[in-house]
């Protein structure tokens, strides 16, 4: 039953809404925090390899990582969770 769920129509309309709102959230983080955040949720890249892209420490990479969350966090909850 949970799987009939998925395939309705709305379903797929509010995945393509979601979809859309991440892009915009995105887009609104800092180039480096956006960059970060991308390569390392999005595109399962190793910290060595994120590190590297954005020309940071892993120390500092999880700092990065950690505010681009929250802004990411407040962003959703502001305009598809809210």
């Amino acid at each position: 039953p949970n799987d009939w769920e998925r395939d309705t129509p709305d379903a797929g309309a509010e995945r393509q809404e979601f979809w859309q709102v991440l892009a915009d959230c995105t887009g609104k983080l800092p180039a480096r925090l956006r960059e970060a955040f991308l390569l390392w949720h999005l595109d399962d890249q190793p910290a060595e390899e994120v590190c590297q892209a954005v020309r940071v420490k892993a120390s500092n990479l999880w700092v990065m990582l950690h505010r681009a969350r929250l802004r990411m966090w407040r962003c959703l909850t502001r305009n598809w969770y809210g």
